[in-house]
């Protein structure tokens, strides 16, 4: 069996082995070679140890030399390169106490989390090494622990939501007894930084699956410990979107403050903003709006987030006919949907009312782009000058 791997990537066997060390392609991209799928990265495991690996390359990043990675630059690609190890005792669910590096592969794969991402391949001798039963796993389509689980789950807490991620994002089954070690061990993954959580979490949620995943955050004990604000959330209506965001923001949308729950979980002000946006959007015009209608929508939502918002809406009323083709030739007239771009400016309105800048300045755009919504035609400055002068009075 061969598979198309990057010329840096050989060229990275190649001169370790001619070092004398040796090497394999480990961890995620071997799993998803065997899936036929293009990795997004390449990590290895050597023997060699990291100043010995540093030797060998002109561009290294001691990315994290303490525990025997670093990252190699190589023909315009970055690749992390880890010493075989064993880990000590974990005490806080995150970190092992000691990392000791090791002489054989089997033994850095038997500390990895799951038997999918525990195998080991070198091309340059078409050598597999697969001591835990991971391609039988793949071709069966089950995400099962290294091992012990309950001993897999206390080591890192992150385990536990990665395990029913790669279930979503897979289309995978969890293997009786790794389902069966979560709920044993949540007191490990309350420990875990919430932005770690947050990662697993959107992977999850953006799976054509995520319905599936929800219902085994739910049954699993996770999602009350990160989000229990989404526990009576439908999770058929919440994922029927595509998108990602308005998924999000269909679990949230019962919440009494999801801003607080977005910040909670540290998404970025932008997000947070968008998601908002988003659930303030609902609900969505009639399906028989007039274009007035549409275009006062438009101007709230806030572009360029309309498609996201329609799709929210969509999903929470379960419609079958969609306003975006409607919106799309809308939008095509290039209506004025806000104050900037009314054909007044701020210092023209202040000149017609005789004003200085001020919140009545502010009154009369909104009073002009309200008129604007209603009759596109009517942005123009003589068809503007002159409302605003009969609004003065």
């Amino acid at each position: 069996m061969h598979f198309p791997i990057p010329k840096a990537a050989l060229q990275l066997l190649h001169t370790l082995k001619a070092a004398g060390h040796e090497a394999f392609l480990v961890g995620g991209c071997v799993r998803d070679l065997l899936r036929g799928k293009a990795p997004g990265d390449y990590d290895l495991a050597t023997r060699a140890r990291p100043e010995e690996v540093r030797a060998c390359f002109r561009k290294v990043i001691p990315t994290g030399i303490q525990h025997g990675t670093v990252t190699v630059l190589l023909g315009g690609m970055s690749f992390e390169v880890t010493t075989y190890r064993s880990e000590g005792d974990y005490v806080d669910g995150r970190r092992p106490l000691a990392v000791h590096f090791e002489s054989s592969i089997e033994e850095d794969l038997s500390r990895r989390d799951f038997t999918i991402n525990a195998m080991a391949y070198n091309p340059l001798e078409n050598c597999w090494v697969d001591p835990f039963g991971g391609k039988v796993d793949l071709q069966k389509g089950c995400v099962r622990c290294v091992g012990d689980a309950l001993q897999r789950f206390s080591e890192d807490g992150l385990r536990a939501i990665r395990a029913i991620r790669f279930a979503t994002t897979l289309n995978f089954e969890l293997e009786e007894n790794t389902q069966k070690a979560i709920p044993q061990r949540l007191n490990v993954f309350a420990k875990i930084a919430i932005e770690r959580i947050r990662e697993e979490f959107l992977k999850l949620l953006a799976a054509p699956q995520a319905q599936r995943g929800m219902e085994l955050l739910l049954h699993t004990g996770l999602l009350e410990i990160f989000l229990p604000e989404a526990m009576h959330a439908d999770f058929a209506t919440a994922t029927r979107p595509a998108q990602l965001l308005p998924r999000l923001a269909l679990l949230l949308m019962k919440t009494p403050n999801p801003q607080t729950v977005l910040q909670r979980l540290k998404f970025s002000n932008k997000t947070t903003a968008t998601v908002l946006q988003l659930i303030e959007a609902q609900p969505l015009p009639p399906p028989h709006a007039n274009d007035a209608c549409l275009r006062r929508w438009l101007s709230q939502t806030k572009l360029p987030h309309w498609k996201e918002a329609l799709a929210t809406g969509e999903a929470l009323e379960a419609r079958e006919e969609s306003l975006a083709q409607r919106i799309e030739a809308l939008l095509a007239q290039n209506p004025a949907l806000s104050v900037d771009k009314l054909a007044l400016r701020g210092k023209e309105i202040g000149l017609i009312l005789g004003s200085r800048p001020g919140p009545h300045i502010g009154k009369a755009s909104r009073f002009l782009l309200k008129k604007v919504l209603e009759n596109p035609s009517l942005n123009s400055k003589e068809a503007l000058s002159q409302l605003l002068r009969n609004w003065n009075k």
